[in-house]
């Protein structure tokens, strides 16, 4: 129980983690039920759907996935080719485009990396 509290404080200090990645469940392991995780080699947040489409069996792809669980293993454990998180962007409820850069892996990468963007990221502060 503490070393997943531990894990959870890690989880959720973006701004001061030196790696932090996301990769979708494509390992087999037991007893872990997820579709993507983030995290590093300290501990992951997995994070499902579990919504089905009314009448089937099959998960509601429109819906987000929400966290489901913490463990205190790597992400290389239940992802084979997690990529890295350069930007993490954010928005109100409201709005329907992000437009606050909330996170960046390294000082001003959002910057100098903008010309390859969409033109609607391109505005974003």
């Amino acid at each position: 129980m503490y070393s997943k509290v531990a894990i959870m404080e890690q989880m959720l200090d973006l701004r001061n983690s030196k790696c932090y990645k996301i990769g979708e469940k494509n390992l087999v392991t037991r007893d872990n039920d997820f579709e993507m995780a983030t995290g590093n080699v300290n501990g992951i947040m997995g994070y499902d759907s579990r919504i089905r489409i009314k009448g089937t069996n099959k998960v509601d792809s429109t819906k987000s996935p929400i966290p489901t669980t913490l463990l205190n293993n790597s992400i290389t454990d239940y992802c084979s080719r997690p990529q890295k998180i350069m930007f993490i962007l954010q928005k109100s409820d409201g709005e329907s485009t992000y437009n606050i850069l909330f996170y960046e892996i390294k000082r001003d990468l959002f910057q100098s990396e903008k010309e390859f963007f969409t033109d609607e990221l391109h505005n974003m502060h």
